[in-house]
């Protein structure tokens, strides 16, 4: 059961960390398109010299495009072909979770 959140009213010191993490927020969020960018065009270019490439800038190994394959459980299968071992396995934990305002947008 959640309980009612307490109001209040922040101080400057809270309200600068409010203020100054939602800039950081913006700016990490234009960094990670930025660098989202450059990687489909470092995967575009490098994928252009096969499947297993390992990049070297002066001589210097710089960085790989390798295949990787992973193993994962089907969490929703799971659910929906074996609920009571789903069950059986599935653990529950309690956190708390900072929000600022807007960031459900």
């Amino acid at each position: 059961m959640t309980a009612t959140p307490t109001p209040l009213d922040a101080d400057h010191v809270v309200a600068d960390a409010i203020a100054q993490m939602k800039r950081i927020r913006t700016e990490r969020k234009a960094l990670d398109e930025q660098e989202k960018a450059l990687g489909d065009l470092l995967k575009n270019k490098i994928a252009e010299f096969g499947d297993n490439v390992i990049v070297f800038v002066g001589g210097e190994k710089a960085a790989t495009y390798t295949e990787v394959t992973s193993r994962r459980v089907d969490s929703k299968r799971l659910k929906a072909e074996y609920p009571e071992v789903a069950e059986a396995v599935t653990t529950e934990s309690t956190s708390r979770r900072l929000t600022l305002a807007g960031d459900d947008k």
